[in-house]
């Protein structure tokens, strides 16, 4: 790849640059929360599942699964956005890093202390996976190194323990590692043929593993196979700041939208599967659910149904406090709900599997909400000493219609 030769402030003139990473987006908060919504109820329907509760609507909810997508495509979405307003600031990397490692840092390895404390506590509870030697796939080693989607791949899901989801937040981080000096380095036209680039092979990687009959349960998490959803959203991203910015690109996502839409919907129907590993789920499932995702993003930029929508304040609490129930609302699930110490017994009746259930997502409510208050927040409020030094607004079109304020856009997720 060829060093841009240009002035990084003074980049292809076809880019007028529109500086949206700079603004607070109401609706954004409203797609972390879908996100995380759909996640919760994923892991739900398996557990109750799991436990004999017998409803077709659990068969549904299965299709939780693609929260994660929607979360990847969020994050190629306003990550490049951030990497391109702020890529002629002398502090590019210092402040990218530097609040990433706020946002995501505390809250991680304190979760992960608290697993290790609670494995000590708790060393018959079952849940651990297998942990006897460092490279073990339940050892805590693998997530300490932003490795579990390796971890899983090597011993499967089932020895993982309870940070098998931290799979994700493994790509996110790797993701989060090599984009910026991508950006950096490379024009604009470069990136989106970077990103291009990384849709095809995350597509044929699929492919090839599926026709050589490997475990998708295991690998399926593995970063080069899961990079489409991440390109996705930075396309969406670099599109938005292309000449006629905002104005230019919606006809194309309402188009994307509802072709990606029905697609997707006529996928569901035909295959009446809603497991991740699905084939069909398998090649195409992922990147037409984030394709969805990044045409809603720029949908939401600009008042209208989906703005509208996005904007209700019940998904923009959950929005809020995603990044919480994400890392921990699977461990508490595991625990009360899976382990020798769970609060139903083996054999239990269904109302008393429901009633557990629901104690135990008020119980991941309450702990995401004292997270956040409590411990993250506190790392959060020192991300303004660390702002990006060139100014970022919205167009008009994109602020006051749908309640958009001048703070920092909230970028971290799962």
């Amino acid at each position: 790849m060829t060093v841009a030769s240009e002035p990084r402030a003074a980049s292809d003139p076809r880019f007028s640059a529109p500086r949206f990473s700079g603004a607070h987006v109401p609706a954004l908060d409203g797609v972390r929360g879908i996100a995380i919504l759909l996640v919760i109820a994923y892991h739900f329907s398996v557990s109750l599942g799991i436990l004999g509760v017998g409803n077709p609507l659990l068969g549904f909810f299965r299709f939780g699964w693609c929260g994660v997508d929607v979360f990847f495509a969020l994050s190629g979405f306003l990550i490049t956005g951030i990497l391109l307003d702020t890529k002629d600031s002398p502090h590019y990397f210092r402040n990218f890093y530097v609040r990433r490692v706020l946002r995501i840092f505390p809250l991680y390895y304190g979760s992960l202390l608290v697993v290790f404390l609670l494995r000590l506590a708790l060393p018959q509870a079952g849940v651990w996976g297998a942990h006897g030697t460092l490279a073990a796939p339940g050892s805590l080693l693998w997530p300490l190194l932003y490795l579990q989607n390796l971890g899983v791949y090597l011993g499967g899901p089932s020895l993982s323990g309870v940070t098998t989801h931290y799979w994700s937040l493994a790509v996110e981080e790797h993701f989060y590692l090599a984009w910026p000096l991508l950006v950096w380095l490379a024009t604009r036209r470069q990136i989106t043929l970077l990103a291009m680039t990384a849709i095809v092979v995350s597509l044929l990687g699929r492919a090839l593993v599926y026709w050589h009959g490997s475990n998708l349960e295991a690998i399926f998490g593995l970063t080069p196979l899961r990079m489409d959803g991440l390109a996705i959203g930075a396309l969406a991203s670099i599109a938005l700041r292309r000449q006629g910015g905002l104005e230019a690109v919606l006809p194309w996502a309402r188009t994307v939208m509802v072709v990606a839409g029905v697609a997707l919907v006529g996928l569901l129907a035909m295959h009446r599967m809603m497991h991740h590993t699905d084939p069909a789920m398998w090649l195409i499932g992922y990147p037409l659910v984030a394709m969805v995702t990044a045409a809603a993003l720029l949908l939401s930029l600009r008042n209208g149904p989906v703005a509208r929508i996005l904007s209700l304040s019940p998904l923009r609490w959950f929005g809020k406090y995603s990044f919480g129930l994400y890392v921990w609302h699977p461990i508490i699930g595991v625990i009360l709900l899976h382990s020798h110490v769970a609060l139903v017994p083996d054999g239990a009746g269904q109302p008393a599997v429901v009633l557990a259930a629901l104690a135990t997502l008020l119980i991941d409510l309450a702990v995401a909400w004292l997270s956040f208050h409590l411990w993250e927040k506190r790392f959060l409020d020192m991300k303004r000493f660390f702002a990006a030094d060139t100014p970022r607004r919205l167009p008009p079109e994109a602020g006051a219609r749908i309640g958009a304020g001048v703070e920092t856009v909230r970028v971290a997720g799962p």
